[in-house]
């Protein structure tokens, strides 16, 4: 048996925000949508290479300002193929009309998006020449202060980019183009900021072909001087986690000595721009007194979060409360029980 760790890592805001049944979109009203180059550069090579066509549907929530997040796969067709993450992979090439509530843009509605990717027929020239990293772990990435220099000068209101870049076997960003840019100087203000962007070296290995992977890379530019929504209802996405034998070894002692095979604590954590975790403190264990929390706080160091939010802003969140179950690796196995009959 292991030692496991809770998935359900929330923001406080997240959890201590109503909770209420989103709304579906059934008629969205897009603004952008990925083009023709857009879904060439995702289509699945095995795919590509057998002629293969498909579908795949992805539900995501929707921001104040239209941009979609927290997307997961619900449909995919045929399997084996990767046509759900390659449609996932667009997820940052939507845009919607924002929702209004009382004339204000509200977030927190939810939209499924069918997108069916079709094999062009013959031989496939130039179809597909790079890999496109779905989901980049970046290392760094702009602060709000470096954000706010890099602002358009005679722009005023909040502004949106993004761009495709090529990635460096270091995970610096090289080759960056703007694909889309509301209005077009937050653009030129996204390219200012490329060199402050490094991504994981392990997904930065290049294709068979020795091609350099691309990534999309969003960017929202509140306008300097405003308080950013913290609330924007991220979900955390981790860029380390502990290692196996880190957590084997974490079981508390004392647990272990008193019997117990399995325990749990939540420790709160302030967050640096970085995604590192400090200063972190026992909310709660149970049972009490036997290392739980002790342990809790030794692991949390080593959760470290992505400091790029999947819309586009430096990581904001100034604190998270992380709940840690322990499982003695010791502990002996239970047999399963005999099939009745």
């Amino acid at each position: 048996m292991i030692l496991t760790v809770l998935a359900a890592l929330n923001a406080i805001d997240a959890q201590e925000a109503q909770a209420e049944a989103p709304v579906m979109i059934t008629n969205p009203d897009w603004v952008r949508r990925p083009s023709e180059d857009d879904l060439a550069s995702v289509f699945p090579a095995r795919a590509l290479a057998e002629g293969v066509s498909g579908q795949a549907v992805i539900r995501c929530s929707v921001s104040a300002d239209g941009a979609l997040q927290n997307c997961t796969v619900i449909e995919e067709s045929p399997t084996g193929y990767g046509f759900g993450l390659a449609v996932l992979q667009m997820a940052q090439t939507f845009r919607m009309r924002p929702q209004l509530r009382d004339g204000v843009p509200v977030s927190g509605a939810q939209v499924d998006i069918p997108l069916r990717l079709i094999a062009p027929e013959g031989r496939q020239v130039g179809m597909r020449s790079f890999r496109v990293i779905g989901q980049p772990a970046w290392l760094q990435a702009p602060t709000r202060e470096q954000m706010d220099a890099a602002y358009p000068r005679n722009a005023t209101g909040d502004g949106r980019a993004q761009l495709m870049c090529q990635v460096q076997g270091d995970g610096t960003l090289r080759r960056c183009e703007i694909r889309d840019a509301t209005p077009r100087a937050f653009g030129d203000a996204a390219l200012r900021l490329t060199e402050h962007f490094r991504l994981d070296p392990r997904q930065a290995e290049p294709d068979r072909g020795h091609v350099r992977p691309r990534v999309y890379v969003p960017f929202f530019f509140d306008q300097p001087g405003t308080d950013p929504e913290v609330g924007e209802r991220i979900a955390p996405q981790w860029r380390a986690l502990p290692a196996p034998e880190q957590l084997a070894a974490s079981f508390p002692a004392a647990a272990r000595a008193a019997g117990r095979i399995e325990g749990q604590a939540t420790v709160q954590c302030e967050v640096t721009p970085a995604g590192d975790l400090i200063e972190c403190r026992v909310r709660d264990e149970d049972p009490q007194g036997l290392g739980f929390g002790e342990a809790a706080l030794g692991i949390a160091p080593s959760f470290k979060m992505v400091p790029w939010t999947s819309d586009g802003r430096p990581l904001q969140l100034r604190r998270i409360r992380l709940p840690i179950q322990f499982i003695d690796p010791q502990a002996p196995q239970t047999e399963p029980a005999p099939a009745a009959g």
